[in-house]
């Protein structure tokens, strides 16, 4: 047979080396295109011990196949809202960044390396749609920033919660919609000495090592980096912005506050045109130390001095005074709060005093 018609009647055309595939195409207009996939012998060459996968990619068809007239871009932005709050926001509906848990004399490494082991895990992939285009990706981050709470509930949380505004960016931080932090008061942390105020340089120098594992760059100098400045700064950048919608105030039942009270609401409310709701939450859960341990009953007693100090020394008033709502809420071991575990809660109701 000449080797012309063998050409013809072959799915591959050979010369110099090449397997081509080719395939012709019309498209409704009459016009015709050409498409070709080229093996070349080095290619192959890796799979001529395996005769039937050899003989597949020699006559292997692969075109692409033909493109939809339709993507995703052009569904409708209410299908592609769905879509995106199915992808980005994942139950519970918050990013926790600075945990805090009710355990004695441990401190919140665990809880924090579980609650980055959750953003990086289930959250993390979700987060390249981000990178996919420009629309999609402001798009994406607009669910993501906007429908997410993102806490910062530990003492820690503010020196955390100033880096990573700046990590994010000004566009994104408009789109942020609800935060929690912890109250920004001066106390005393009764449950765990690693967690006092790190106002310390040792303790500042610890706390910027801790963001810097978190994959943030935190300020260098410690001046800018206090606890002051962090709230100040904080409360400037989501004041320029005025899209906040929630602030949540958090008070753990281990914190001991030092009346009278220095700072209010770190947020000028009268700055947010839209409105912001800021909500006192009172961190009610009982100290847990190991199973059987004799001082088990003498903590739990402890925490509720706390809570019957913090309540007695004016908090309520103060929260009332301005308008706070307040909400009491269990919180556990791995700083989930609210906690749906009858255990961890120590309930005094502050709203029926």
């Amino acid at each position: 047979m000449p080797m012309s018609s063998m050409v013809e009647q072959s799915t591959l055309a050979v010369s110099d080396r090449i397997w081509s595939s080719v395939r012709v195409s019309k498209s409704d207009d009459g016009t015709t295109t050409v498409q070709r996939y080229d093996w070349d012998s080095n290619s192959l060459l890796q799979y001529r011990r395996f005769r039937r996968l050899l003989a597949e990619r020699k006559r292997a068809k692969d075109f692409p196949q033909t493109p939809l007239k339709g993507c995703f871009e052009d569904l409708p932005g209410e299908i592609r809202n769905k879509i995106y709050e199915k992808v980005m926001v994942q139950e519970p509906a918050y990013i926790e960044l600075s945990p805090k848990t009710n355990r004695v004399y441990v401190a919140n490494t665990k809880s924090r390396y579980h609650h980055m082991k959750r953003l990086k895990r289930d959250i993390g992939p979700a987060l390249r749609l981000m990178r996919v285009n420009k629309k999609i990706g402001g798009e994406a981050a607009s669910v993501y920033y906007g429908s997410n709470e993102f806490r910062f509930t530990s003492v820690k949380g503010w020196y955390v919660l100033d880096t990573f505004l700046r990590e994010i960016g000004p566009g994104n931080v408009a789109r942020l919609r609800h935060i929690a932090a912890h109250v920004p008061w001066q106390g005393e942390v009764n449950d765990c000495p690693k967690d006092t105020l790190p106002e310390s340089n040792a303790q500042i120098d610890h706390i910027q090592e801790l963001i810097s594992t978190m994959g943030m760059h935190p300020r260098k100098f410690r001046k800018s980096f206090c606890l002051s400045a962090c709230i100040g700064r904080t409360a400037r950048i989501l004041e320029a912005v005025g899209a906040l919608q929630s602030f949540r105030l958090i008070l753990p039942d281990t914190f001991s506050i030092f009346f009278p009270l220095k700072m209010g609401v770190p947020i000028n409310v009268a700055m947010f045109p839209r409105g912001v709701e800021i909500t006192l939450v009172s961190l009610q859960g009982s100290f847990k130390l190991p199973p059987g341990h004799a001082d088990q009953i003498n903590y739990d007693a402890h925490a509720l001095r706390l809570l019957q100090h913090q309540r007695e020394d004016g908090v309520v008033d103060f929260a009332r005074e301005r308008g706070l709502k307040i909400v009491c809420m269990a919180y556990d071991n791995m700083g989930y709060y609210p906690s749906t575990d009858p255990e961890d809660c120590i309930f005094e109701d502050w709203n029926s005093s």
